[in-house]
């Protein structure tokens, strides 16, 4: 079934089942296609398992380069981090993935089938934080309630 994240119901919260939780190693497949892209500085979150900066997110933010695509899980150390260099552009359908094979591995995106170039893409060090508090949800931007 296809979403419209409207504006008005920009969530689907699938809670926080235990087979959900801290999943590793893991593949986030989506099509995709944006009517508008993040403001500057702005945040579009496709995938995430969190509500309190800690767990996982696959987002757009815009910067003054563009709007790129991004896989974030937090790790007690360092944080798993791949940014890309490529930029999203609106109202083109994409096909949108990022996997992570777990342990010490880097996160990896792609667009289109075809991996990205990075701009940011840092292992993991130390254990992954526990996301087994949080729900998983699809959709969502930074200024949602």
């Amino acid at each position: 079934m296809a979403r419209d994240f409207d504006g008005v119901d920009n969530r689907i919260d699938f809670g926080s089942d235990a087979e959900l939780d801290n999943v590793s190693p893991l593949s986030i497949s989506m099509w995709a296609n944006f009517d508008t892209v993040p403001a500057l500085a702005g945040l579009d979150y496709m995938l995430t398992k969190t509500n309190t900066m800690v767990g996982l997110y696959f987002y757009l933010f815009t910067g003054a380069g563009g709007t790129d695509l991004n896989l974030f899980i937090t790790h007690d150390t360092t944080s798993l981090q791949s940014t890309s260099t490529t930029v999203i552009t609106a109202t083109v359908m994409r096909h949108l993935a990022a996997t992570w094979a777990g342990g010490t591995a880097v996160g990896k995106v792609f667009i289109d089938g075809s991996e990205v170039t990075y701009t940011i893409q840092i292992a993991p060090v130390g254990a992954k934080t526990s996301d087994a508090a949080e729900n998983l949800n699809i959709g969502d931007s930074a200024d949602d309630a």
